[in-house]
Formats: structure tokens, sequence, C-alpha cells
């Protein structure tokens, strides 16, 4: 027995195989397109993490120093008003207390 050859079934065969590979192919660019992508975006957020880190670490001294700065005048300001109610109730004739609600 004979085989027949169809020229032209091959060549559509061949073509579209062509053309199923050169899809992978550019599904393939495109996936490590989108990967590399995401790895600079990646490291971008990981140094701007670790800058911000640091930012935050080195001036923790100096907030510190400001808020025990601030404490200790709302402390006085605390201690002046207490002092001026006491002295305003000593002062007064009449007799103050609380009630609660």
């Amino acid at each position: 027995m004979r085989k027949w050859k169809v020229k032209g079934y091959s060549n559509i065969a061949k073509s579209k195989k062509k053309e199923n590979q050169n899809n992978q192919i550019l599904y393939l660019k495109t996936q490590i397109k989108y990967l590399t992508n995401e790895l600079r975006l990646t490291k971008e957020e990981y140094e701007t993490a670790t800058k911000n880190y640091f930012d935050m670490y080195s001036n923790m001294g100096k907030r510190i120093h400001e808020r025990i700065s601030e404490s200790q005048k709302l402390h006085k300001l605390l201690k002046e008003k207490s002092q001026q109610l006491q002295i305003m109730l000593d002062s007064s004739p009449g007799m103050i207390y609380f009630k609660d609600g």
C-alpha cells in the first residue's frame, strides 16, 4: 500500500503549530515583563520602607524630647491652674461643694 501525502494539509498543520508556538512565546514574554515590573516595584517598596524605618528611628530621640518638653509644659500649666482654683475656693466666703449627677 502506498501512503498519500497531502501537501496542503501538512503546510496548514505546520503553520498552525508555528502560530501556536509564537502565541506561547508572546505569552511568556508578557509574563516575564509583568514579573520584572513586580520585582522592580517590590524592590522599590523595600527600599522605601527601609528608608522610612531609619528616618523614624533616627528622629525618635528628637520626638521623645519634644513630647517630654510638651508634657512638662502642660504639667506646669495644670499645676498653676490647680493652685489658682485652690486659691479661689479658699478665699470664697460661700460654701462650695461638688454634686455627682
